[in-house]
């Protein structure tokens, strides 16, 4: 399948698990930690988009302006400006 950028959701569903470990820090942790690392997996390179570069600069930068703090978007600045170099994502992919 692929992954749709730049509505925001992947930001969101972020903040949702964020909050869910805040209010829950001892239920289901090695599931949500699961849900956690697949989510943030989605902002490494070599993804493959359902729409175009836009939507994927876009999601990116948002999560980078929502959590400006958080122990991840170092890593995920350094992989937007990788997507620039390099372009390892695959735009327009189709599932099936």
């Amino acid at each position: 399948g692929c992954t749709r950028y730049g509505s925001g959701l992947l930001t969101r569903l972020y903040g949702q698990i964020l909050k869910f470990k805040r209010e829950y820090p001892k239920s289901y942790v090695k599931d949500v930690n699961e849900e956690r690392d697949a989510l943030l997996e989605e902002f490494s390179d070599g993804g493959c988009s359902c729409g175009n570069m836009k939507g994927v600069m876009k999601e990116f930068r948002l999560f980078i302006r929502t959590y400006p703090n958080d122990r991840n978007t170092t890593k995920i600045k350094r992989n937007l400006v990788d997507l620039k170099k390099r372009g390892a994502f695959r735009y327009n992919c189709h599932s099936g």
